[in-house]
């Protein structure tokens, strides 16, 4: 994390002003330390040069998928949508004194954010930077039409929500090398990963946070493009996170996703893991299944996607057919 991270970031909870305290410096890169809020006193403490912005008291979920299987295995499907809904399964309360991340990730973020995970994965640097190429270059149209619809080229600062592995960050990052970038997720052992992986590759640009979209850390009206890719594990929360992008765009920024058929690819996830009940997914959630969804902020529509993003204000919604996917953007 470099220290001019603090001009920009705020605490999540009280929206104010955050304090630099260093343990560890590598040049202008904050390795270990913490953030204080000015206002609730609560300590953000920064691991691996990762500031760690999460609200506290909140363990957020990386993925809506995962929590469904995992407690599909204990529970019937209409119990297991409202222990997700009511928050025992997936986003975790921690303890007064409980830190954020386990021994188990602080270790997987170790490895991952060390040559040696890169080495173990691609033998070597230039072997890696060839893979991203390649897979760069498959999805171009795809992300050119992101950067497009977002009108990222005429940005001069950018979120990018979703780290996750960081294809499509690395590509805007390496095409905008002049223009500061902000990438949030709440997965640690991924984050060193591609905090590792830009140092590698010389990429100075981005910046790389923990935190939670539904409570980004981030003042009103300051972000250029907020780009969002969704993904199959992130449909929960859907919502939630549109509406706090309108909240951080300067008027007349851009939101730009993708989204493919939710609906579609909720049932057939839900049907390949509850296929022992031998019934539709109607008939295994009852009447109520757009109920539960809409709870968890899942859009399950196109036109729900836009219908929301014009009740909260987004301007001229662009809508661009993509193979199965649909870009949609709107200006703030």
């Amino acid at each position: 994390m470099i220290k001019s991270l603090l001009d920009y970031v705020i605490c999540p909870i009280c929206l104010t002003s955050l304090e630099l305290e260093i343990t560890k410096l590598d040049e202008d890169d904050v390795i270990e330390g913490k953030l204080k809020c000015s206002k609730c006193q609560h300590n953000y403490m920064i691991h691996g040069g990762i500031p760690i912005l999460a609200p506290p008291g909140i363990k957020p979920s990386d993925g809506f998928t995962r929590d469904l299987i995992q407690a599909l295995k204990q529970y019937s499907p209409r119990e297991a949508l409202q222990k997700i809904i009511d928050g025992e399964i997936g986003t975790k309360r921690l303890a007064p004194n409980e830190p954020f991340l386990t021994p188990e990730e602080i270790k997987q973020g170790e490895y991952r954010g060390s040559e040696k995970f890169l080495q173990d994965q691609f033998d070597s640097i230039e072997e890696a930077r060839e893979h991203f190429r390649k897979r760069h270059e498959k999805h171009r149209k795809f992300y050119d039409t992101i950067i497009e619809m977002g009108q990222l080229d005429d940005a001069g600062l950018i979120l990018d929500i979703g780290t996750g592995s960081g294809y499509i960050l690395q590509y805007i990052a390496q095409k905008f090398r002049s223009t500061k970038i902000f990438s949030i997720d709440v997965a640690y052992p991924l984050l060193r990963y591609v905090r590792r992986r830009l140092k590698s590759f010389g990429i100075k640009n981005v910046n790389l946070i923990l935190a939670d979209a539904n409570r980004p850390p981030f003042p009103d009206n300051m972000f250029d493009s907020i780009d969002f890719y969704l993904g199959k594990e992130d449909i929960a929360g859907f919502s939630f996170i549109i509406a706090q992008a309108y909240r951080i765009l300067r008027n007349d920024g851009w939101f730009v996703t993708d989204y493919q058929n939710q609906r579609q690819m909720l049932a057939n996830l839900i049907l390949y893991i509850t296929r022992k009940y031998g019934k539709p997914v109607i008939d295994v959630f009852g009447v109520d299944f757009d109920k539960y969804f809409k709870k968890l902020g899942v859009l399950l529509t196109k036109a729900e996607v836009i219908e929301y993003m014009n009740k909260i204000g987004f301007k001229k919604i662009l809508d661009k057919k993509l193979d199965r996917t649909h870009i949609i953007s709107g200006r703030k």
